[in-house]
């Protein structure tokens, strides 16, 4: 039974593990999507340069002005819907580390109280001794 218990605290702890991994590999996912979202800042910041160099005339300037105010709700719409998907994965990424935390406190006091069955065991082999001989 002791061995039951420390093969399922093993396996606790091997959990606890991979879901610490989970984590970073979330966390290193939400960064990713902070970088493209500032790449996407840039991308907006070079469309409308280019929609000052290009005022050579009124039916450039109201062609490019629309499709600059097009290409910017996308990508204000894109921004926003990374930001979103960013807060949310924060939000799971939080409620993973709660659960890999608790996790890991089950696992301590699943060791712990193998440890006491443990002690238990031993207890209860010395008093059948006793008795046995």
């Amino acid at each position: 039974m002791a061995d039951e218990v420390r093969t399922l605290a093993s396996s606790v702890q091997k959990s606890t593990e991979q879901i610490q991994q989970m984590i970073e590999t979330l966390q290193n996912n939400a960064n990713q999507a902070v970088i493209s979202i500032d790449k996407n800042s840039e991308i907006v910041a070079t469309g409308v340069e280019q929609a000052h160099k290009a005022s050579k005339s009124l039916k450039e300037i109201t062609e490019a002005v629309n499709y600059i105010y097009k290409l910017n709700n996308k990508i204000s719409s894109s921004s926003e819907e990374y930001s979103n998907k960013a807060s949310g994965l924060n939000k799971t990424v939080l409620k993973i580390n709660d659960l890999s935390i608790k996790a890991a406190l089950d696992a301590n006091e699943s060791t712990n109280i193998s440890n006491e069955l443990s002690n238990s065991a031993s207890s209860l082999k010395a008093v059948i001794g006793r008795f046995v001989d």
